[in-house]
């Protein structure tokens, strides 16, 4: 890096307080002249030095590349994500049902009136909701409390791709109560808890 003094006459000049340096005859200074402050303070003249910078297409190349990897990766999660994630159709399998004590007979009436259209006969599930019977809908994840609030106010998609459920403002407490009773003891049969 060759540094040569701003004014090639020999004068003194002092460095400008802020901004830009102006050049008198921009002739004297290659193109490429990039001016800067001394390293060494006690220069007073200001300095240029001339750079060999490399072309931008080399400069952006590692930019392509890493914007290439991410792609790549973006496309390979695309195509395998709808593999690996759980489809409602992949996960709905025969639902056993125990000796359901007389409140869940009740609630399976109840259900089998009001939500198995969506729900599936027995909470197995269909192609427009999911199924009941599903370690999703495990008490800790999802306790009474929410069936309660979905069946009140109904519930955005979160968990299946099946669409928002509706509120069903007919149905009262008890006979909500009496289906998540049904509900409960079906998935005990079952495993889920």
């Amino acid at each position: 890096m060759d540094i040569h003094r701003l004014n090639p006459a020999g004068g003194r000049r002092s460095w400008p307080a802020a901004g830009r340096i102006r050049i008198q005859d921009p002739s004297r200074y290659p193109a490429n002249a990039r001016f800067e402050r001394p390293r060494n303070l006690a220069i007073q003249e200001p300095a240029w030095r001339v750079e060999d910078r490399k072309p931008l297409k080399i400069r952006h190349k590692h930019k392509k590349i890493s914007l290439s990897i991410i792609s790549i990766i973006g496309l390979g999660v695309a195509i395998i994500w709808p593999l690996v994630k759980p489809s409602p159709k992949r996960e709905r399998k025969a639902v056993i049902l125990a000796d359901l004590s007389p409140a869940a007979q009740t609630g399976r009436a109840a259900f089998m009136k009001n939500c198995a259209a969506c729900h599936g006969r027995d909470a197995a599930g269909t192609d427009t909701g999911p199924p009941l019977i599903h370690r999703t809908y495990h008490p800790r994840h999802h306790a009474d409390f929410a069936f309660h609030r979905a069946v009140r106010l109904g519930v955005r998609q979160h968990h299946w791709r099946f669409g928002d459920m509706p509120a069903l403002p007919h149905m009262s407490r008890e006979r909500t109560a009496s289906i998540i009773r049904f509900i409960r003891e079906v998935q005990k049969a079952n495993g889920v808890f």
